[in-house]
């Protein structure tokens, strides 16, 4: 039940860039048609608009990153699918989980167990930006179904509020982007 993602948060990020370069094109040719008739003191006010364009760009662009949180750079987990439930595995075992061979499908990845309880892990929005509440629903009715202890949803981005209220009234804990790299760091 994945979401198709949009390409216009990428489009919104690369705006400032596409006016400042197209300023860019501007100014220069401006500067060439100046250049032949005026003096280069009659092109500083183009220069100082170009200037000034390009780093309210990069301010904007800077702000933006912030209010998002800066991008992730692509994680030695983030490589490939097997390669990330292996280290999501070995995460879970320095913190006591056993992994539980078998029982893995529909939304679960990971079968744990630890104090005789049992836990499901789904790890497959793991390249997502935003997770939403319908996969934890999914998850907690399979966590129902097997009469599991509790389960873990992990995502290398972050949680829609919809899915933090969600999970805070069910036994789901949430590992998003922040806390997924102190457990893969470890």
């Amino acid at each position: 039940m994945g979401r198709k993602r949009s390409s216009r948060p990428e489009l919104v990020r690369l705006t400032p860039w596409v006016i400042g370069s197209g300023a860019v094109a501007l100014c220069v040719a401006g500067l060439q048609l100046l250049g032949s008739r005026a003096s280069l003191g009659a092109a500083a006010p183009a220069v100082a608009a170009l200037g000034l364009g390009l780093a309210g760009a990069a301010l904007w662009q800077w702000r933006q990153g912030r209010r998002r949180g800066a991008p992730r750079a692509p994680t030695a987990a983030s490589r490939n699918r097997r390669e990330f439930e292996a280290r999501l595995a070995e995460a879970f075992q320095s913190q006591g989980y056993q992994i539980v061979p078998g029982g893995t499908g529909g939304p679960v990845d990971l079968v744990l167990r630890r104090d005789r309880g049992t836990f499901l892990v789904h790890s497959r929005q793991w390249q997502a930006d935003k997770v939403g509440s319908e996969v934890l629903r999914e998850l907690q009715a399979e966590v129902r179904s097997r009469a599991a202890a509790g389960g873990f949803v992990v995502c290398q981005g972050r949680f829609s509020r919809e899915a933090q209220r969600f999970a805070a009234g069910s036994p789901l804990r949430l590992i998003d982007g922040a806390a997924l790299q102190q457990w893969l760091g470890r």
